[in-house]
Formats: structure tokens, sequence, C-alpha cells
């Protein structure tokens, strides 16, 4: 009788334990939405890349404002040296479709 009671008990527990676990996985994020702060960054890059270029859609760089233009090189050289080589490349696609669908980043 007291090994049916302790085998009841033990039961419950890892019953009890098992149900915690599935109700906190659903209720803690596991890390999917977070943000970077380089991915932020980069996000932030590209949304200001795209802004100039939506700007002067049919101009070349010589074309562009002097101001813009320099802007727009600081930019991009900001994307090649600090965002492409590194983050993964499906961050990168994913921040360069959610720029042009002006799409909020994961997370935010």
């Amino acid at each position: 009788m007291a090994r049916g009671m302790l085998l009841a008990v033990a039961g419950t527990a890892v019953a009890a334990a098992i149900f915690g676990s599935i109700a906190l996985q659903q209720v803690v994020p596991t890390g999917d939405n977070i943000v970077t702060p380089l991915e932020q960054k980069c996000a932030d890059v590209a949304r200001q890349g795209y802004a100039i270029h939506s700007a002067y859609p049919d101009m070349t760089l010589d074309e562009i404002p002097v101001d813009d233009a320099r802007r727009l090189i600081k930019l991009d050289e900001t994307w090649m040296n600090e965002c492409v080589p590194r983050l993964p490349a499906s961050v990168i696609i994913e921040i360069a479709d959610g720029v042009e669908r002006g799409a909020p980043m994961r997370g935010e």
C-alpha cells in the first residue's frame, strides 16, 4: 500500500513537471523573435539607404545631391563591411525583404 502511494505521488510529480515544462515553453519566448543589436543596426542602415534610393529612383550616384550621395556611400560601406560579413544570409535576406515591403523586423 505504501509502495502504491509512493508511485502515485511520483507519477503525479512527473506529470506536473511535464505539464509545467510545456506551459513554460508556450509562455516564455524561445529567442526566435529576438533581434540582436547588430540586426537592428543593419535594418536601420538598410531602411535609410532604401529611402535615399527611393527618393531618387532614376538617378545615378553622380546625379544625386552631394549630401545624399555621401550619406548613401557611407550607408553602403557600413552595410558591406559590418552587416554582410557578420550576419547569416537568411537574416540579410529577411532585412532586405522587410525593407522593400516596409514590414517591421521580427521582434519589433
